[in-house]
Parts: structure tokens; C-alpha cells; sequence
């Protein structure tokens, strides 16, 4: 389970798709996992979801049939899906303050009433 224990102390975005894809890739080659579940490319987190959901489903059938070999690659897959959706969400969430001072700062700066070197900039005409 290393690649979910990278996964989850992951600092960017790039990193947690780069090692998905990389283990997408060992599982195409392996093919335990079904087709659609190892396409690439990843294209965003809402894809990360999608993929985590139908591997439930998997899990699901899986365990209805009693395909023990089937549910243990399943829940391994779960366990790197799970860990790169929520660590993609933490980085998304660590964003949104940065974001928000920074947009809040640009609009000070833009906004038309501000004074700049002691003249008003809705005086200049």
C-alpha cells in the first residue's frame, strides 16, 4: 500500500495524477481491474470520484459472487482512489483561503474609488 501512503502526503496536484496514472498503468498491465476503470488520461477530480464510485459498484458485484482474489485488487484500488480523492480535496480546500486574500486584495486594488498618491481615481478626468 506505499503508493497511497505517497499518495497522501502528496504537496501538489501533479503529483498525486503523475502516481494514479502510474498506478492505472500497472494495472492495465496486470488487468485485474476492469477496462473502464484503467483508462487514461485522468482528466480531474471529478473523475477520481467517478472512478472511486465504480469501483464500489465493483466491490459490490464482487463480493456478491464471493471472488475473494477480485475483492482484495478492488480494495487496494479503493484504498489509492480514496487516499488521492481526499488528498486532491485538502489541496483544493488549502487553496481557497489563498485564493479568497487574493482576490480580495485584487479588488482593492482595482476597485475605482481607491486613492492612489493622494488623488481619487474617480477625479481624474
Amino acid at each position: 500500500m506505499m503508493i497511497a501512503d505517497v499518495i497522501r502526503n502528496a504537496e501538489s496536484e501533479c503529483v498525486i495524477y503523475f502516481l494514479l496514472a502510474a498506478y492505472i498503468e500497472a494495472a492495465q498491465f496486470g488487468g485485474k481491474l476492469p477496462e473502464y476503470l484503467t483508462n487514461l488520461p485522468i482528466t480531474g477530480l471529478k473523475d477520481v470520484e467517478t472512478r472511486l464510485q465504480q469501483l464500489m459498484m465493483e466491490l459490490d458485484k464482487a463480493s456478491e459472487r464471493l471472488h475473494e482474489k477480485a475483492c482484495v485488487v478492488i480494495k487496494e484500488a479503493l484504498h489509492i482512489f480514496g487516499a488521492a480523492l481526499c488528498r486532491l480535496k485538502f489541496l483544493e480546500r488549502e487553496k481557497e483561503p489563498l485564493l479568497a486574500s487574493n482576490l480580495t486584495g485584487d479588488n482593492v486594488r482595482n476597485s475605482p474609488g481607491r486613492v492612489h498618491d493622494g488623488i481619487s481615481r474617480l477625479d481624474i478626468s
